[in-house]
C-alpha cells in the first residue's frame, strides 16, 4: 500500500474511532452515575420549580423536534422509520399523561411524515397535543404567539441537545420525581 492510500484510510477511520471513544465515554459517566447533567435538565428543574411555587400556571409546554433529538436523522424524504435514541422511548412514555406536562412536536418534517410519526408515538405509548403550535397560550400583552408558539422548554439538537447522551439523565430525573 503506497503512502497516499494509508493516509486516506487514516483520514477516514480516525474520526470515526473519535466518535466512538466520546460516545462510550458518555455511556460510561452516564452508568457510573456521574453528575453530567445537560442544559435542557437544568431548564425543566427550573421550570417545574417555578410551576410548583407559584399559581400562575397549571402545567408547562414542552416542545420536541424529533430527528436528532428523539429520533435518529435519516435524511431521506418520506422515510418514517423511527430509531429512539437510548433513553427516548422510555422518557417519552414516562411522561407522556402527566397533566402538568404539555407534550408538543416542533418539526420540519412534512405534514405525511408527521402524521406517521404521531401514529407511530402512539403506538408506543408517547402522546403529543400539538405539532408546530401551541393554542393554548394565546396572544397577550406579555408575547406574540402568532407565528412562534409559547414554549418553556426546548427539545432541540440544533439547541445544544444531544439524543445520544442527553436522555437517560432526563429519564432518571422524571424516575425518581414520579417514583414509577
Amino acid at each position: 500500500m503506497n503512502d497516499v492510500a494509508i493516509a486516506i484510510i487514516l483520514i477516514m477511520v480516525i474520526p470515526l474511532v473519535i466518535i466512538g471513544v466520546v460516545r462510550y465515554f458518555w455511556d460510561f459517566i452516564n452508568f457510573v452515575g456521574l453528575r453530567y447533567e445537560p442544559d435542557v435538565l437544568k431548564s425543566l428543574r427550573r421550570e417545574i420549580k417555578k410551576l410548583e411555587e407559584t399559581e400562575d400556571w397549571d402545567r408547562i409546554f414542552l416542545m420536541f423536534d424529533l430527528h436528532g433529538t428523539i429520533i435518529e436523522s435519516n435524511r431521506i424524504k418520506g422515510n418514517t422509520d423511527v430509531k429512539y435514541y437510548p433513553y427516548a422511548k422510555e422518557t417519552l412514555q414516562l411522561i407522556s399523561n402527566r397533566s402538568e406536562l404539555d407534550l408538543n412536536i416542533y418539526t420540519c418534517s412534512h405534514e405525511s411524515e408527521i402524521k406517521e410519526y404521531q401514529r407511530k408515538f402512539r403506538e408506543d405509548g408517547i402522546h403529543f397535543k400539538y405539532v408546530n403550535e401551541n393554542p393554548d397560550v394565546k396572544t397577550s400583552g406579555y408575547g406574540n404567539y402568532n407565528k412562534k408558539p409559547y414554549m418553556n422548554v426546548l427539545f432541540e439538537d440544533k439547541s445544544g441537545f444531544f439524543g445520544e447522551t442527553d436522555w437517560l439523565p432526563i429519564y432518571k430525573y422524571f424516575k425518581k420525581k414520579y417514583r414509577k
